[in-house]
């Protein structure tokens, strides 16, 4: 009687389910939800590296339309001809405060920030910061350089845009 006992193989079953889940299966779930981790993370990082360059391009437009702006050039070679600077207050209340102030509110722009030839900030978001130097260094825009790029200021990180500002006079001289 022993003889005819049919003996079958063990499988190990998921506990609840009362159904044997192989091996293979359990490495295809395991495989898919990686690569679907895989590319959320990689879409992911793709679609910020696309905001960064936009953001960068917009910076750089926003950038160029002050430095050309004729009432931003001749306040910015102005100031960097004067023996005497203008009061820290004096900046406060002037033109260009208010143009780049305006230029924010209709671009959208987290900040605006104009300086003169020095670094010397002549428009800024922070009134309290206007007639400080610039918090990152202006010396590839004073050298008539445009450049761009993402960095952390005293506004926080940010895309940068800094373009020259050249004098009305003489526009191979650079004045901010």
């Amino acid at each position: 009687m022993a003889d005819d006992v049919v003996r079958t193989p063990i499988i190990r079953r998921r506990r609840g389910t009362g159904r044997a889940r192989p091996f293979t299966r359990q490495m295809f779930w395991l495989i898919l939800a990686a690569m679907a981790l895989v590319m959320t993370a990689l879409f992911a990082w793709t679609g910020f590296q696309r905001l960064v360059q936009q953001t960068q391009a917009s910076a750089l437009h926003i950038a160029q339309t002050v430095a050309a702006d004729p009432s931003v050039r001749g306040a910015a070679e102005r100031e960097s001809d004067r023996a005497v600077p203008l009061s820290d207050a004096e900046l406060v209340d002037s033109a260009v405060a208010d143009y780049a102030s305006d230029v924010e509110d209709r671009t959208g722009a987290l900040f605006v920030v104009v300086t003169d030839d020095s670094g010397r900030r002549l428009a800024h978001p922070d009134s309290d910061r206007i007639g400080d130097p610039v918090s990152t260094s202006p010396d590839s825009a004073l050298a008539g350089n445009e450049t761009v790029s993402w960095e952390r200021g005293t506004l926080g990180d940010s895309a940068r845009a800094k373009v020259p500002i050249r004098s009305l006079s003489d526009p191979e001289r650079v004045v901010g």
